[in-house]
């Protein structure tokens, strides 16, 4: 998939990567590049966010208590 830098400086993200990836107005990008000079758009995730999303990937597995003395993994 390619896209093209606009006058003004702006990279349009494709509709169906921007619907895939549920992105949204006002979502935040960090900027990387590589030493081979390419660039890499690192979504920012907003502040708790990613834990909702861990927790909702949990949803419908089977896990015992008893299987986590400590309670659930949390990957932070």
């Amino acid at each position: 998939m390619t896209t093209t830098l606009t006058a003004t400086g702006k990279v349009l993200i494709p509709k169906t990567v921007r619907q895939g990836q549920k992105l949204r107005p006002g979502d935040g990008f960090e900027v990387l590049t590589t030493v081979n000079g390419d660039i890499i758009l690192r979504r920012v995730r907003r502040p708790g966010r990613s834990l909702r999303s861990h927790m909702r990937g949990l949803r419908g597995l089977n896990l015992a208590r008893e299987d986590f003395p400590l309670g659930l993994p949390v990957e932070l």
